[in-house]
Protein backbone atom coordinates (compact mmCIF):
# COMPACT_ATOMS: atom_id res chain seq x y z
CA UNK A 1 0.00 0.00 0.00
CA UNK A 2 1.21 3.58 -0.61
CA UNK A 3 3.35 5.12 2.14
CA UNK A 4 3.86 8.81 2.91
CA UNK A 5 7.15 10.49 3.80
CA UNK A 6 8.27 14.10 3.93
CA UNK A 7 11.42 15.67 2.54
CA UNK A 8 13.52 16.88 5.54
CA UNK A 9 15.18 19.64 3.51
CA UNK A 10 14.26 22.88 5.41
CA UNK A 11 13.79 24.66 2.11
CA UNK A 12 11.40 22.06 0.73
CA UNK A 13 9.37 19.91 3.14
CA UNK A 14 7.18 18.48 0.39
CA UNK A 15 5.12 15.37 1.18
CA UNK A 16 6.20 12.29 -0.78
CA UNK A 17 4.43 9.02 -1.57
CA UNK A 18 5.93 5.65 -2.51
CA UNK A 19 4.06 2.51 -3.63
CA UNK A 20 5.28 0.58 -0.56
CA UNK A 21 7.24 1.02 2.66
CA UNK A 22 10.96 1.39 2.04
CA UNK A 23 13.31 -0.81 4.03
CA UNK A 24 16.97 -1.69 4.18
CA UNK A 25 18.33 1.84 4.20
CA UNK A 26 16.81 2.82 0.87
CA UNK A 27 17.66 6.38 -0.14
CA UNK A 28 14.90 8.68 -1.38
CA UNK A 29 15.70 11.50 -3.78
CA UNK A 30 13.13 14.26 -3.47
CA UNK A 31 11.65 14.94 -6.94
CA UNK A 32 11.23 18.62 -6.11
CA UNK A 33 14.59 19.68 -4.63
CA UNK A 34 16.90 16.71 -5.26
CA UNK A 35 17.66 16.24 -1.53
CA UNK A 36 18.57 12.65 -0.63
CA UNK A 37 17.62 11.01 2.67
CA UNK A 38 17.05 7.65 4.34
CA UNK A 39 13.49 7.64 5.71
CA UNK A 40 14.02 4.91 8.31
CA UNK A 41 16.86 6.55 10.25
CA UNK A 42 14.97 9.13 12.29
CA UNK A 43 11.67 10.91 12.04
CA UNK A 44 11.32 11.74 8.38
CA UNK A 45 14.72 10.31 7.63
CA UNK A 46 18.35 11.08 8.25
CA UNK A 47 19.62 13.47 5.58
CA UNK A 48 22.89 12.60 3.93
CA UNK A 49 25.63 15.16 4.36
CA UNK A 50 25.78 17.49 1.34
CA UNK A 51 29.54 16.92 1.09
CA UNK A 52 29.22 13.13 1.20
CA UNK A 53 29.22 10.90 -1.90
CA UNK A 54 25.47 10.52 -1.44
CA UNK A 55 24.72 14.21 -1.18
CA UNK A 56 22.11 16.20 -3.08
CA UNK A 57 21.73 15.37 -6.74
CA UNK A 58 20.39 17.48 -9.60
CA UNK A 59 16.63 17.40 -10.02
CA UNK A 60 15.68 14.04 -11.52
CA UNK A 61 14.16 13.73 -14.96
CA UNK A 62 10.48 13.30 -14.11
CA UNK A 63 9.84 11.96 -17.62
CA UNK A 64 11.53 8.75 -16.49
CA UNK A 65 8.96 8.25 -13.74
CA UNK A 66 5.40 6.98 -13.83
CA UNK A 67 5.97 3.51 -15.26
CA UNK A 68 3.87 0.95 -13.36
CA UNK A 69 6.20 -1.89 -14.30
CA UNK A 70 9.26 0.07 -13.18
CA UNK A 71 7.54 0.97 -9.92
CA UNK A 72 7.07 -2.71 -9.11
CA UNK A 73 10.76 -3.35 -9.72
CA UNK A 74 12.04 -0.25 -7.95
CA UNK A 75 9.71 1.64 -5.57
CA UNK A 76 12.10 4.60 -5.53
CA UNK A 77 11.36 5.26 -9.18
CA UNK A 78 7.75 6.05 -8.32
CA UNK A 79 8.31 8.60 -5.57
CA UNK A 80 5.77 11.35 -6.16
CA UNK A 81 5.50 14.79 -4.63
CA UNK A 82 2.14 15.74 -3.11
CA UNK A 83 1.78 19.31 -4.26
CA UNK A 84 -0.05 21.97 -2.22
CA UNK A 85 -3.11 23.68 -3.61
CA UNK A 86 -2.20 26.60 -5.83
CA UNK A 87 -3.93 29.78 -4.77
CA UNK A 88 -5.81 31.70 -7.42
CA UNK A 89 -5.96 34.94 -5.48
CA UNK A 90 -5.28 38.30 -7.05
CA UNK A 91 -4.56 41.72 -5.64
CA UNK A 92 -7.81 43.32 -4.52
CA UNK A 93 -9.60 40.07 -3.72
CA UNK A 94 -11.37 39.94 -0.34
CA UNK A 95 -9.87 37.76 2.38
CA UNK A 96 -11.95 34.54 2.54
CA UNK A 97 -14.09 34.60 5.67
CA UNK A 98 -13.28 38.24 6.48
CA UNK A 99 -14.25 40.40 3.53
CA UNK A 100 -13.36 43.70 5.21
CA UNK A 101 -9.73 42.79 4.56
CA UNK A 102 -8.36 42.91 1.01
CA UNK A 103 -5.37 41.02 -0.39
CA UNK A 104 -2.59 43.40 -1.40
CA UNK A 105 0.34 41.22 -2.48
CA UNK A 106 2.09 37.93 -1.80
CA UNK A 107 5.07 38.38 0.52
CA UNK A 108 6.18 34.81 1.09
CA UNK A 109 5.71 31.13 0.33
CA UNK A 110 6.89 27.79 1.65
CA UNK A 111 6.02 24.14 2.05
CA UNK A 112 3.06 25.09 4.26
CA UNK A 113 1.45 27.51 1.79
CA UNK A 114 1.61 31.24 1.09
CA UNK A 115 1.85 34.51 3.02
CA UNK A 116 -0.05 37.59 1.83
CA UNK A 117 -0.05 41.18 2.93
CA UNK A 118 -3.63 42.34 3.50
CA UNK A 119 -5.08 45.78 4.20
CA UNK A 120 -8.33 46.84 5.81
CA UNK A 121 -10.85 48.45 3.48
CA UNK A 122 -11.34 51.61 5.50
CA UNK A 123 -8.78 51.46 8.33
CA UNK A 124 -5.16 52.33 7.77
CA UNK A 125 -4.03 48.87 8.86
CA UNK A 126 -2.03 46.11 7.22
CA UNK A 127 -1.48 42.57 8.44
CA UNK A 128 0.17 39.36 7.31
CA UNK A 129 -2.01 36.33 6.54
CA UNK A 130 -0.70 32.78 6.21
CA UNK A 131 -2.73 30.47 4.00
CA UNK A 132 -2.17 26.77 4.65
CA UNK A 133 -2.53 25.13 1.27
CA UNK A 134 -0.76 21.82 1.79
CA UNK A 135 -3.27 19.00 2.46
CA UNK A 136 -1.28 17.50 5.36
CA UNK A 137 -0.72 20.89 6.94
CA UNK A 138 -4.38 21.86 6.64
CA UNK A 139 -5.44 18.61 8.27
CA UNK A 140 -3.04 19.06 11.16
CA UNK A 141 -3.99 22.68 11.69
CA UNK A 142 -7.71 21.97 11.82
CA UNK A 143 -7.65 18.72 13.79
CA UNK A 144 -4.85 19.20 16.34
CA UNK A 145 -3.86 22.84 16.72
CA UNK A 146 -7.12 24.64 17.53
CA UNK A 147 -6.73 24.67 21.30
CA UNK A 148 -3.14 25.83 21.08
CA UNK A 149 -4.10 28.64 18.72
CA UNK A 150 -6.73 29.88 21.16
CA UNK A 151 -4.19 29.92 23.98
CA UNK A 152 -1.62 31.72 21.84
CA UNK A 153 -4.15 34.44 20.97
CA UNK A 154 -5.06 34.78 24.64
CA UNK A 155 -1.67 34.65 26.36
CA UNK A 156 1.26 35.10 23.96
CA UNK A 157 0.46 38.27 22.04
CA UNK A 158 1.05 40.65 24.95
CA UNK A 159 4.81 40.05 25.03
CA UNK A 160 6.93 42.72 23.29
CA UNK A 161 9.15 40.12 21.61
CA UNK A 162 6.32 38.04 20.15
CA UNK A 163 4.43 38.78 16.94
CA UNK A 164 0.78 38.47 18.02
CA UNK A 165 -1.68 36.14 16.37
CA UNK A 166 -4.70 38.39 15.83
CA UNK A 167 -7.30 36.37 13.92
CA UNK A 168 -7.73 32.90 12.51
CA UNK A 169 -10.15 31.12 10.22
CA UNK A 170 -10.08 27.34 10.30
CA UNK A 171 -13.36 26.80 8.49
CA UNK A 172 -13.66 25.94 4.83
CA UNK A 173 -11.05 24.67 2.42
CA UNK A 174 -8.52 27.46 2.93
CA UNK A 175 -7.59 27.96 6.63
CA UNK A 176 -5.51 30.98 7.48
CA UNK A 177 -3.87 32.77 10.40
CA UNK A 178 -3.56 36.55 10.63
CA UNK A 179 -0.53 38.10 12.33
CA UNK A 180 0.62 41.64 12.95
CA UNK A 181 2.61 42.77 9.93
CA UNK A 182 6.25 43.33 10.86
CA UNK A 183 8.23 45.27 8.28
CA UNK A 184 11.97 45.35 8.82
CA UNK A 185 13.41 42.05 7.70
CA UNK A 186 14.40 38.94 9.60
CA UNK A 187 17.30 37.68 11.65
CA UNK A 188 18.78 36.49 8.36
CA UNK A 189 19.15 40.10 7.23
CA UNK A 190 20.56 41.14 10.60
CA UNK A 191 23.25 38.45 10.66
CA UNK A 192 24.23 39.38 7.12
CA UNK A 193 24.72 42.97 8.30
CA UNK A 194 26.79 41.84 11.29
CA UNK A 195 29.27 40.03 9.05
CA UNK A 196 31.06 43.26 8.20
CA UNK A 197 31.55 44.16 11.87
CA UNK A 198 34.45 43.19 14.08
CA UNK A 199 34.00 40.10 16.23
CA UNK A 200 33.52 42.06 19.50
CA UNK A 201 30.78 44.24 18.00
CA UNK A 202 29.10 41.24 16.40
CA UNK A 203 29.16 39.38 19.72
CA UNK A 204 27.51 42.29 21.54
CA UNK A 205 24.70 42.51 18.99
CA UNK A 206 24.25 38.75 18.90
CA UNK A 207 23.96 38.44 22.68
CA UNK A 208 21.44 41.28 22.94
CA UNK A 209 19.35 39.66 20.21
CA UNK A 210 19.55 36.30 21.95
CA UNK A 211 18.11 37.90 25.08
CA UNK A 212 15.11 39.13 23.10
CA UNK A 213 14.50 35.78 21.41
CA UNK A 214 14.93 33.85 24.66
CA UNK A 215 12.56 36.23 26.47
CA UNK A 216 9.83 35.49 23.93
CA UNK A 217 10.29 31.73 24.16
CA UNK A 218 10.59 31.86 27.97
CA UNK A 219 7.27 33.69 28.24
CA UNK A 220 5.48 30.78 26.56
CA UNK A 221 7.46 28.13 28.42
CA UNK A 222 6.35 29.54 31.77
CA UNK A 223 2.63 29.45 31.05
CA UNK A 224 0.70 27.00 33.21
CA UNK A 225 0.54 24.72 30.19
CA UNK A 226 3.79 25.52 28.34
CA UNK A 227 3.64 26.30 24.65
CA UNK A 228 6.63 24.94 22.77
CA UNK A 229 7.50 26.72 19.54
CA UNK A 230 9.38 23.86 17.85
CA UNK A 231 10.17 25.82 14.70
CA UNK A 232 12.59 28.42 16.01
CA UNK A 233 14.87 29.48 13.16
CA UNK A 234 16.24 32.75 11.67
CA UNK A 235 13.29 33.20 9.30
CA UNK A 236 10.90 33.14 12.27
CA UNK A 237 12.69 35.95 14.09
CA UNK A 238 11.50 39.26 12.64
CA UNK A 239 12.89 42.75 13.14
CA UNK A 240 10.42 45.61 13.37
CA UNK A 241 10.87 49.27 12.43
CA UNK A 242 12.29 50.09 15.88
CA UNK A 243 14.96 47.40 15.63
CA UNK A 244 13.21 45.11 18.13
CA UNK A 245 13.47 41.41 17.37
CA UNK A 246 10.23 39.45 17.65
CA UNK A 247 9.48 35.75 17.31
CA UNK A 248 6.65 34.72 15.01
CA UNK A 249 4.78 31.51 14.21
CA UNK A 250 3.65 30.73 17.72
CA UNK A 251 0.39 28.90 17.37
CA UNK A 252 1.39 26.22 14.92
CA UNK A 253 3.15 24.15 17.57
CA UNK A 254 1.99 21.93 20.40
CA UNK A 255 1.62 22.37 24.15
CA UNK A 256 4.37 20.59 26.03
CA UNK A 257 2.08 18.72 28.37
CA UNK A 258 -1.04 18.39 26.24
CA UNK A 259 -1.05 15.43 23.80
CA UNK A 260 -3.41 15.41 20.82
CA UNK A 261 -7.00 14.61 21.66
CA UNK A 262 -6.95 11.49 19.50
CA UNK A 263 -4.03 10.04 21.43
CA UNK A 264 -1.68 10.09 18.46
CA UNK A 265 2.00 10.33 19.22
CA UNK A 266 4.08 13.19 17.91
CA UNK A 267 6.32 12.69 14.92
CA UNK A 268 6.68 12.81 11.20
CA UNK A 269 5.75 9.62 9.39
CA UNK A 270 2.10 9.13 8.59
CA UNK A 271 2.69 5.50 7.67
CA UNK A 272 3.70 4.68 11.26
CA UNK A 273 0.68 6.39 12.75
CA UNK A 274 2.57 9.47 13.90
CA UNK A 275 1.63 12.95 12.80
CA UNK A 276 3.56 16.24 12.90
CA UNK A 277 3.11 18.27 16.06
CA UNK A 278 4.44 21.39 14.40
CA UNK A 279 3.44 22.29 10.91
CA UNK A 280 6.09 22.35 8.24
CA UNK A 281 7.50 19.00 9.30
CA UNK A 282 7.81 19.80 12.99
CA UNK A 283 10.68 22.19 12.75
CA UNK A 284 13.40 22.93 10.23
CA UNK A 285 15.83 20.06 10.35
CA UNK A 286 19.01 21.80 11.50
CA UNK A 287 17.29 23.51 14.43
CA UNK A 288 15.24 20.49 15.52
CA UNK A 289 16.48 18.56 18.56
CA UNK A 290 17.29 14.85 18.19
CA UNK A 291 14.15 14.08 20.19
CA UNK A 292 12.07 16.23 17.86
CA UNK A 293 13.47 14.47 14.80
CA UNK A 294 12.68 11.17 16.47
CA UNK A 295 9.03 12.11 16.93
CA UNK A 296 9.07 12.45 20.74
CA UNK A 297 6.39 14.57 22.48
CA UNK A 298 7.04 18.34 22.61
CA UNK A 299 9.39 19.50 25.36
CA UNK A 300 10.65 23.03 26.18
CA UNK A 301 14.17 21.66 25.79
CA UNK A 302 13.47 21.32 22.07
CA UNK A 303 13.42 25.12 21.92
CA UNK A 304 16.54 25.29 24.12
CA UNK A 305 18.31 23.18 21.51
CA UNK A 306 17.25 25.62 18.79
CA UNK A 307 18.44 28.56 20.93
CA UNK A 308 21.84 26.90 21.17
CA UNK A 309 22.09 26.45 17.41
CA UNK A 310 20.88 30.00 16.75
CA UNK A 311 23.27 31.39 19.36
CA UNK A 312 26.24 29.65 17.78
CA UNK A 313 25.37 30.86 14.29
CA UNK A 314 24.69 34.43 15.40
CA UNK A 315 27.93 34.70 17.35
CA UNK A 316 29.89 33.26 14.42
CA UNK A 317 28.07 35.60 12.03
CA UNK A 318 27.33 32.71 9.69
CA UNK A 319 23.94 30.99 9.35
CA UNK A 320 25.46 28.23 7.23
CA UNK A 321 27.62 26.93 10.10
CA UNK A 322 26.29 24.28 12.43
CA UNK A 323 27.50 23.14 15.86
CA UNK A 324 30.03 20.35 15.59
CA UNK A 325 33.01 18.84 17.40
CA UNK A 326 34.90 22.16 17.20
CA UNK A 327 32.01 24.28 18.50
CA UNK A 328 33.69 25.11 21.82
CA UNK A 329 36.98 26.05 20.14
CA UNK A 330 35.18 28.22 17.58
CA UNK A 331 33.37 30.14 20.33
CA UNK A 332 36.46 30.52 22.52
CA UNK A 333 38.26 32.00 19.52
CA UNK A 334 35.78 34.90 19.72
CA UNK A 335 36.98 35.69 23.24
CA UNK A 336 33.90 34.32 24.99
CA UNK A 337 34.20 33.15 28.57
CA UNK A 338 34.34 29.46 29.36
CA UNK A 339 30.97 29.68 31.13
CA UNK A 340 29.14 31.12 28.12
CA UNK A 341 30.76 28.58 25.82
CA UNK A 342 29.67 25.82 28.19
CA UNK A 343 26.07 27.10 28.21
CA UNK A 344 25.86 27.02 24.41
CA UNK A 345 27.51 23.61 24.12
CA UNK A 346 25.16 22.15 26.74
CA UNK A 347 22.19 23.63 24.89
CA UNK A 348 22.87 21.50 21.82
CA UNK A 349 23.61 18.32 23.74
CA UNK A 350 21.93 15.23 22.31
CA UNK A 351 20.94 14.33 25.86
CA UNK A 352 18.08 16.68 26.85
CA UNK A 353 18.91 16.23 30.55
CA UNK A 354 22.13 18.19 29.96
CA UNK A 355 20.29 21.20 28.54
CA UNK A 356 18.66 23.96 30.63
CA UNK A 357 15.12 22.89 31.51
CA UNK A 358 13.46 25.67 29.50
CA UNK A 359 14.11 29.02 27.83
CA UNK A 360 13.50 30.91 31.10
CA UNK A 361 16.34 29.06 32.80
CA UNK A 362 18.47 29.53 29.67
CA UNK A 363 17.84 33.28 29.61
CA UNK A 364 18.63 33.66 33.32
CA UNK A 365 21.87 31.75 32.87
CA UNK A 366 22.96 33.93 29.94
CA UNK A 367 22.01 37.08 31.83
CA UNK A 368 23.94 35.98 34.90
CA UNK A 369 27.03 35.16 32.87
CA UNK A 370 27.05 38.47 30.98
CA UNK A 371 26.20 40.89 33.80
CA UNK A 372 28.30 39.66 36.72
CA UNK A 373 30.13 42.39 38.51
CA UNK A 374 33.30 42.90 36.57
CA UNK A 375 32.55 39.99 34.27
CA UNK A 376 33.25 40.28 30.59
CA UNK A 377 31.82 37.82 28.08
CA UNK A 378 35.09 38.14 26.23
CA UNK A 379 37.75 36.52 28.37
CA UNK A 380 40.43 38.37 26.43
CA UNK A 381 39.00 41.72 27.45
CA UNK A 382 38.49 42.65 23.82
CA UNK A 383 35.10 44.18 24.44
CA UNK A 384 33.00 45.64 27.21
CA UNK A 385 30.53 43.90 29.48
CA UNK A 386 27.27 43.14 27.71
CA UNK A 387 24.18 44.39 29.46
CA UNK A 388 20.94 42.78 28.33
CA UNK A 389 18.25 45.10 26.97
CA UNK A 390 15.40 45.93 29.34
CA UNK A 391 12.58 43.42 29.05
CA UNK A 392 9.09 44.86 29.27
CA UNK A 393 6.78 43.15 31.73
CA UNK A 394 3.59 41.86 30.10
CA UNK A 395 0.31 43.13 31.53
CA UNK A 396 -1.05 41.26 34.57
CA UNK A 397 -2.55 37.92 33.67
CA UNK A 398 -0.52 37.52 30.50
CA UNK A 399 1.46 34.61 31.85
CA UNK A 400 -0.98 32.91 34.15
CA UNK A 401 -2.84 30.76 31.66
CA UNK A 402 -5.06 29.69 34.52
CA UNK A 403 -7.33 27.63 32.31
CA UNK A 404 -6.89 25.87 29.01
CA UNK A 405 -9.62 27.21 26.78
CA UNK A 406 -10.77 24.26 24.73
CA UNK A 407 -12.94 26.25 22.33
CA UNK A 408 -11.84 26.42 18.75
CA UNK A 409 -11.24 29.71 16.96
CA UNK A 410 -14.52 30.80 15.47
CA UNK A 411 -16.60 29.09 18.16
CA UNK A 412 -18.85 31.22 20.33
CA UNK A 413 -16.94 32.67 23.23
Amino acid sequence: MPVSYRCPNPGCGVALKTPMRLRGGKVITCPRCGFRFVPELSGEGGPLRPDSPGGPLPLPDTRAQGSVERARLDPLSAVQAVEPIRLSFATGDPLPGLSSWVLERQIGAGGFGEVWLVRHEWKAERRAVKFFTHPDVRHRLVTHEKKVLVRVMKHAGDHPNIVPLLECNLDGDMPWLMYEYVEGGTLIDAVREWQVRTAPKRVRRAVRTLFAVAAAIAHCHRLKIPIVHRDLKPANVLRDATGTFRVTDFGIGGAASAPPADGATHGYLTNSGRVPTLLRAAGSFGYASPQQRNGDPPDPRDDVYALGVLGFQMLMGDLTRWPGPDMADDLRALGLTRSIVSLLVQSVSHNPARRPSDAHEWKLALESLTTKSGADPGSTGAHATITPPPVMTPPPGGGTDSTADGRAPGDSR
